[in-house]
């Protein structure tokens, strides 16, 4: 039986599998979404909504800093796009 990777969503704090949640990368200093889960370089995730991710969830993630302390570097949100 194939073991399913389980990760956490930075905003509620679900662990749920990796499928189910939308990974993020700092790509030349914008937060990105990367829609294949294969962008190099460190990654973090939220939870999803259709193909986006879930608003609540990231600005949960906002107002406790996650995304800061996940990249170990300050994040620009007014420059989040998706690839």
């Amino acid at each position: 039986m194939k073991r399913v990777s389980q990760r956490t969503c930075l905003g509620c704090f679900k662990k749920q599998p990796k499928n189910k949640l939308r990974r993020l990368v700092v790509k030349n200093e914008r937060l990105m979404v990367d829609l294949t889960g294969q962008a190099p370089g460190r990654g973090a995730y939220v939870c999803q909504k259709g193909r986006g991710i879930n608003q609540a969830c990231f600005k949960l993630a906002q107002e406790k800093n996650a995304f800061a302390k996940a990249f170990k570097k300050k994040i620009d949100f007014t420059r989040l796009i998706d690839e």
